[in-house]
């Protein structure tokens, strides 16, 4: 029987949440797992794709390996952080927010990174198309599943609306964002049209 009460934060690479899983661990006392760390330590991926520059993660020895994490922690709270969030098993999962950034803002984050143009490309492609959320509903269904709008918000801020969102059992907000409604569809095109090539 699970002791521990389980909050995921997931979200394309460049939105924070390794730093609000940090600060929101700190906050609750928690222990933090940091998804891409645990596959790399643990080797939990099949092979190398040197093309997207990223490995081909083992989903089902990746899930094994979270539930024996979860299994053993004493603490109250555990947060889960990757972009790949939904392979926590979902009978595990209390809480699951996906942290939102504005696109165009991504864009320059993941460039200061100095992250090649096709990588930038594909994830900014995945946060206007809002796919860690898609993957999310497939496994969770809409109710379970919360975005966190990060833009321009302070980490302080972001990890306070989370602990509103866990006291109160519900999400800040219950409309999904939608970036399509914001940008310009010549800069989407950008993105959008053959973002890996």
């Amino acid at each position: 029987m699970k002791l521990v009460k389980v909050i995921v934060l997931s979200g394309v690479p460049g939105v924070g949440k390794s730093t609000i899983a940090e600060k929101l661990a700190k906050k609750l006392n928690a222990d933090v797992v940091h998804l891409s760390k645990l596959v790399i330590d643990n080797k939990l991926y099949i092979s190398y794709d040197k093309i997207r520059e990223t490995y081909v993660i083992d989903e089902e020895k990746v899930s094994a390996k979270i539930k024996e994490l979860i299994n053993k922690c004493r603490k109250k709270y555990m947060v889960i952080e990757g972009h790949y969030g939904e392979l926590v098993p979902k009978e595990y999962i209390d809480f699951f927010f996906v942290l939102r950034l504005n696109p165009l803002i991504l864009y320059e984050r993941l460039k200061e990174r100095k992250w090649p143009e096709r990588k930038i490309k594909e994830n900014v492609a995945a946060e206007i198309l809002a796919v860690p959320t898609a993957n999310a509903i497939s496994v969770l269904g809409g109710n379970k599943v919360c975005e966190i709008e990060v833009t321009n918000k302070g980490i302080e801020e972001v990890v306070n609306e989370i602990l509103d969102s866990i006291r109160e059992g519900a999400c800040p907000s219950k409309h999904f964002i939608d970036w399509t409604l914001l940008l310009d569809y010549k800069l989407m095109d950008k993105f959008l049209r053959n973002p890996i090539s």
